[in-house]
């Protein structure tokens, strides 16, 4: 199955024509003020928040306990629960997964933390090559139903140098092409399969501005549009609670 994503990537990428050499890892979340934490705000263009909803992640940059810089990502949703964390070491050649956790909740919004096997860690590569598809493969079992299982295998490969906007800013920008095979499977109910393809954009000094997915004859897109401080995100998170508790 690895093998699949990584020829279908291989023709896909026949015609891509790199302009530069030189390295990625300022493309990949190389902010300074990670060190304090920074929340990234995506948004669909298609503007329906029921569909697509937005969400967020929280970036910063730790020391673990072997003294080794890490990046630890929070996912958030649109109602400000934790979807997932991750956690990312920067290497010489890019970024590989160290620590992947899914986060699911119950009908009283009890959280099932569950920690995924990780048998292949390729994040972000820092070398501009459109034939090194940098794979990544983790799977785990539900917390929440003991029966589900999933295996997500990605396979994320360099395209081209382009500009792209981030709040009416032209920058720099990188742009992949990354294929998602995810094997959902139930012990009871079977299994299905979904194919999901992406074109996502990384500027310079900032991270991911864009992503367009297909997946199968649907396409999804979504668009950083502003970056906070922990601490206005934390009153975002405060006020978005009373509003429901008031409700």
């Amino acid at each position: 199955m690895k093998h699949l994503i990584v020829c279908i990537l291989s023709g896909l990428l026949f015609f891509s024509c790199v302009k530069e050499e030189t390295s990625l890892k300022d493309y990949y979340y190389s902010v300074p003020e990670l060190e304090e934490g920074i929340v990234y705000e995506y948004r669909s263009p298609a503007e329906d928040s029921v569909q697509f909803p937005p969400f967020y992640w929280l970036y910063q940059r730790i020391k673990s306990e072997n003294g080794a810089e890490v990046l630890r990502g929070t996912n958030y949703d649109q109602h400000f629960q934790i979807e997932q964390i991750t956690t990312e070491q920067v290497v010489d050649n890019g970024v590989i997964l160290q620590e992947f956790h899914i986060y699911e909740y119950d009908e009283n919004g009890k959280p099932y933390i569950t920690k995924t096997e990780i048998k292949e860690g390729g994040v972000f590569p820092f070398t501009p090559d459109n034939k090194n598809v940098m794979p990544f493969i983790v799977s785990w079992r539900s917390g929440l139903d003991t029966a589900s299982s999933t295996t997500l295998i990605r396979g994320r490969v360099f395209q081209a140098f382009e500009d792209c906007n981030f709040q009416g800013k032209t920058l720099p920008c990188v742009r992949f092409l990354s294929a998602d095979q995810i094997e959902a499977d139930h012990d009871i109910d079977g299994g299905q399969l979904l194919d999901v393809e992406s074109q996502e954009w990384f500027a310079k000094g900032i991270g991911l501005v864009k992503v367009r997915k297909k997946i199968g004859k649907m396409e999804v897109g979504y668009n950083l549009i502003d970056q906070y401080s922990i601490e206005k995100f934390e009153q975002m998170k405060s006020d978005h609670s009373k509003l429901n508790h008031i409700h």
